[in-house]
């Protein structure tokens, strides 16, 4: 691994422990299921794949059937783009899932489309929740045009240290899946996330150590027609002025 990308990855790691988010394994070594051959080969059999290698040219996922535009996944030379990697993680695991929901970056919706079609050849149900950027000061910027050097994961963590590490936890995750919701409508605004905050401390202070109701079925109410439960509706329930208290049950579990 590059040293760069080293850094990088220790620093999400650090911010994952902060926020009490699963690490999936960020710093191990951990290859797709299948090498790049095997996972054309599968594509092929789906009947899903232009393979030009044998006359100099690229590999392309032919979708064209389902009135899909050909997408390039391996250049003349051999080089793979990132579908083709995705590719190579997600089509071995599909198969053994009845539901498999992707949550990407609006920016890449096109490739997130042909990739549902891929998998759902494969059996599961599939899902695209696409989850927008948060604009600062009204606008969406890359990275690398800079701005947000205040608003960054470790930025944000360090000016919540006053906090107990569960009203940061719960707080941040009020602000940015509740408040914030998954479009990109509304810029950051760090008093909406102090008031995230409090909120969050007043939350866990009146929760409930018993609650009448089971928690898988209290989770199931915001299921709707799909297995997986919703981020955005469950989180939104934790702030209706007139709800009684969540239990401390569902804050440790899914929040914390």
């Amino acid at each position: 691994m590059h040293p760069a990308s080293t850094r990088v990855l220790t620093l999400w790691s650090g911010h994952y422990a902060r926020l009490g988010l699963h690490d999936p394994g960020l710093l191990r070594h951990q290859p797709p299921g299948l090498d790049l051959d095997a996972a054309l080969d599968r594509l092929a059999g789906l009947g899903m794949c232009l393979d030009q290698r044998a006359v100099g040219g690229p590999v392309f996922l032919d979708l064209t059937r389902h009135g899909l535009p050909l997408r390039r996944l391996v250049t003349a030379d051999g080089r793979p783009n990132c579908l083709a990697c995705a590719l190579r993680e997600l089509l071995p695991l599909a198969p053994d899932f009845d539901e498999v929901v992707l949550l990407y970056d609006t920016e890449l919706d096109a490739d997130y489309q042909l990739l549902s079609r891929v998998l759902t050849a494969l059996g599961p149900r599939v899902r695209r929740v696409p989850v927008g950027r948060v604009p600062i000061d009204g606008r969406i910027r890359s990275a690398r045009q800079g701005g947000w050097q205040d608003v960054h994961a470790g930025a944000l963590l360090d000016a919540a240290a006053g906090h107990d590490p569960a009203v940061v936890r719960l707080g941040m995750r009020l602000y940015f899946i509740a408040v914030l919701g998954p479009g990109q409508q509304q810029s950051f605004r760090s008093d909406l996330l102090a008031q995230s905050l409090k909120r969050a401390e007043r939350l866990l202070a009146a929760a409930g150590d018993r609650w009448p109701e089971p928690l898988s079925a209290r989770l199931a109410r915001h299921r709707k027609d799909h297995t997986y439960v919703d981020p955005y509706r469950l989180t939104s329930g934790l702030l209706g002025r007139r709800r009684a208290a969540p239990g401390l049950d569902l804050l440790t579990s899914v929040f914390l």
